[in-house]
């Protein structure tokens, strides 16, 4: 009955070979690829956003001095900082600039770019302010339009913010999961050579040696392991940069795109590995009669 229980656990650990190599490898990807994103995205947050603007469009048929009269205006209040002008040239200007179009635009009949005004508010203004302020503005009967500038930036920053607070909370869910992987793979092999640890412990083998060579034998997978997952999570990466940057494009942004540095790796592997032989520890607990030698049959 003990020969059969020990060969269905051998050919149990044999297989799960494979199965732990593949699981050390599904969360270490994990880990290496939340760390690269939080540390992606905690250089973009930490960009000083410019302040919420104002832009302000008029009607084509409008006039400088009808345009001059409202600039007056705003120079006058104290929540506005400074207000800059565009003629409808100027915008004609920067448009075929910006798409590197020549002077295709020039062969247009007419102008169809409205003159604008960008406004800076004051640094003290709350947004239930600003949002008065545009009101106002947009209560003068040459203004045709006007839009919020870097909004997006702050909620954009904001939203960073909270994301890298997930990446922390999946970064520690992967390392719970290469101890849940530890502590059921050492066990299993544990529970499939109790003849052979009751051996060694009546021979003098003490318990941390016995722990030492399970920990020596799992080295390997983790390593494989580990050179599979920075695969994987390169791969992943790149995948999902485009997507990002798709999305950070509307404010400006993109991620700068570098994976992990040889020091934040070599880190990740330490701390994987370290996870793996917490696991490993966990285990020599809970079968810690094993190793003492006092084995019940």
């Amino acid at each position: 009955m003990i020969k059969l229980k020990t060969n269905f656990f051998t050919k149990l650990v044999k297989f799960s070979s494979l199965i732990s190599i593949v699981s050390i490898s599904f969360w270490c990807a994990l880990l290496l690829l939340f760390t690269t994103l939080y540390w992606n995205f905690n250089q973009t947050s930490s960009l000083n956003p410019p302040q919420a603007g104002l832009l302000v469009l008029f009607h084509p048929q409008t006039n400088k001095q009808a345009v001059d009269e409202l600039i007056f205006e705003l120079n006058q209040n104290t929540q506005v900082l400074q207000v800059a002008y565009q003629s409808k040239q100027q915008a004609l200007n920067d448009l075929e600039a910006a798409l590197n179009l020549g002077d295709i635009l020039s062969y247009l009949p007419e102008n169809p770019l409205p003159s604008n005004l960008l406004i800076t508010p004051s640094s003290t203004i709350t947004k239930a302010q600003l949002t008065e302020l545009t009101f106002e503005i947009t209560a003068w009967p040459t203004v045709a339009q006007v839009t919020q500038t870097g909004q997006w930036l702050s909620e954009y920053s904001l939203f960073s913010s909270q994301l890298q607070v997930l990446f922390k909370f999946f970064f520690l869910v992967c390392c719970l999961g290469l101890v849940l992987h530890a502590l059921n793979r050492i066990g299993l092999i544990v529970d499939s050579q109790k003849d052979e640890i009751f051996l060694q412990a009546l021979m003098g083998a003490t318990g941390l040696s016995v722990f030492r060579s399970y920990l020596t034998q799992l080295a390997p997978t983790a390593i494989i392991g580990y050179l599979i997952a920075t695969l994987l999570s390169y791969l992943a990466f790149w995948g999902i940069c485009p997507i990002v940057n798709n999305v950070t494009t509307l404010v400006d942004i993109t991620l700068p795109g570098h994976f992990l540095q040889l020091s934040q790796w070599i880190g990740i592997f330490v701390l994987a590995f370290g996870m793996l032989a917490l696991g490993t520890a966990m285990t020599f607990i809970k079968y810690r009669t094993y190793f003492r030698g006092d084995i019940t049959w």
